[in-house]
């Protein structure tokens, strides 16, 4: 390019000279766990994401302890569960020992 000369716009602004235009996620950012306070139920519901082939349904209960862990510890923002769609999952903290032995036996059926 001779001195003096400006760039043409393809130059600047990549192929087509169209900028290319980004918009930032819906629910924007959040951080890394890097402190690992998440890892547990992370690989509980990786572990069982790997013994289902990848189907999420029988991994849901994971999924939400992982995202209540999330929530708990300030990792993402607190949320209500009927948005993120688990509000059909009771809390197993909130369960009876009855009720556990009821899910227990249901799920070896």
């Amino acid at each position: 390019m001779p001195v003096g000369s400006q760039p043409s716009p393809s130059a600047m602004f990549g192929p087509y000279g169209r900028i290319q235009q980004t918009t930032p996620p819906l629910k924007g950012s959040f951080p890394l766990d890097y402190e690992k306070e998440c890892h547990l139920q992370m690989l509980k519901y990786m572990a069982c994401l790997n013994k289902e082939k990848s189907q999420n349904g029988p991994c849901r209960i994971f999924a939400r302890d992982y995202f209540k862990c999330r929530m708990d510890k300030g990792l993402m923002d607190a949320e209500e569960w009927e948005r993120l769609g688990y509000a059909d999952i009771e809390d197993k903290n909130n369960l009876n020992n009855s009720e556990q032995i009821n899910i227990k036996n249901q799920n070896k059926e």
